[in-house]
């Protein structure tokens, strides 16, 4: 555990104490890199709450204030921009926001002792409902994942036998789950067909693009390869995810790292080498996945046109 990581636990025990005052409140975790024992300077606290009923905007400001914070805007009525700004100014940015009920969950983010705490509530239906998508019917989708995710690696602060049960839920990743996510990367994908068409005109916006989204592509694959649930789509504590894979390339966190160090060509070239190994350890872990089709397809590039008179 990380400094940085144990006062900002101690903060977060004591601000999940008045969550856990409210009656509605199922169970409190502790989440993200404090969860993980990874935080560092730049960290927020990050608390999810589980809901045994939706709860009233009363019961969501109580905790708030009782643990010293205070909220500025509330999005489901916006203010207007002049009132924004200056609340931004007077705030030196430090802006306490609550939203509402939107997309299966309550979110809100606001300051104690100058640290960002980011809340975010759900029903406890809406996670039963996600584990029996995930590990029953092998839904791929990135918001159940992170969810699992996050379960998984929650610091329990109220409720633990609730959490500890979805815990040993999430923990058991199906193998028919790990194919639907290989599959679903390895669909056609048309955007390293232009790979040498970026590097012969030197177009460093688009080839940085690429080399990008085919990164993510190779680690979202080996995630699948080691029953890894995505923690994070922009995969921001790449190394860490990487040093928890059994199954992955050589020397990959300084490998993918080289490939924006390098000349363009070097970095393309290296990607490939990446991405191709991937490939063979899909086909060494996950038989009956069509590897053979895709490496064809991934090497096709898109035609020279040349006078034909």
């Amino acid at each position: 555990m990380t400094d940085a990581t144990a006062w900002r636990r101690e903060l977060a025990e004591q601000i999940a104490a008045h969550y856990a005052e409210q009656p509605k409140i199922a169970a409190v975790a502790l989440a993200g890199s404090v969860a993980r024992g990874w935080a560092d300077r730049h960290s927020d606290i990050e608390l999810d709450l589980y809901w045994a009923e939706p709860p009233a905007g009363a019961e969501r400001l109580a905790p708030i204030t009782a643990a010293g914070g205070q909220i500025d805007i509330f999005w489901a009525e916006p203010p207007p921009e002049e009132t924004y700004q200056r609340l931004f100014d007077e705030r030196d940015g430090l802006l306490s926001q609550l939203w509402p009920y939107e997309d299966g969950e309550w979110s809100e983010h606001y300051y104690i002792k100058g640290i960002n705490i980011g809340v975010s509530g759900f029903l406890t239906a809406t996670i039963e409902r996600y584990l029996d998508d995930v590990l029953l019917s092998y839904a791929t989708g990135d918001e159940r994942q992170m969810r699992l995710a996050a379960i998984q690696h929650a610091v329990p602060l109220h409720g633990a036998p609730l959490l500890e049960r979805w815990q040993t839920r999430a923990g058991a990743y199906p193998r028919q789950l790990a194919v639907a996510l290989i599959e679903e990367q390895l669909a056609l994908d048309e955007a390293w067909w232009a790979v040498d068409m970026w590097l012969a005109r030197d177009a460093h916006l688009p080839l940085i693009e690429l080399l990008h989204h085919m990164q993510i592509k190779t680690l979202r694959l080996l995630l699948a390869l080691n029953r890894i649930y995505l923690p994070d789509p922009r995969f921001k504590w790449a190394g860490r995810l990487v040093a928890q894979m059994a199954i992955r390339p050589p020397d990959l966190e300084s490998r993918l790292k080289q490939v924006f160090r390098v000349d363009p060509a070097g970095g393309v070239k290296a990607l490939e080498e990446i991405f191709y190994e991937t490939l063979d350890l899909v086909r060494e872990h996950a038989p009956g996945v069509d590897v053979a089709f895709m490496e064809r397809w991934y090497r096709h590039r898109r035609p020279v046109n040349r006078n034909p008179g």
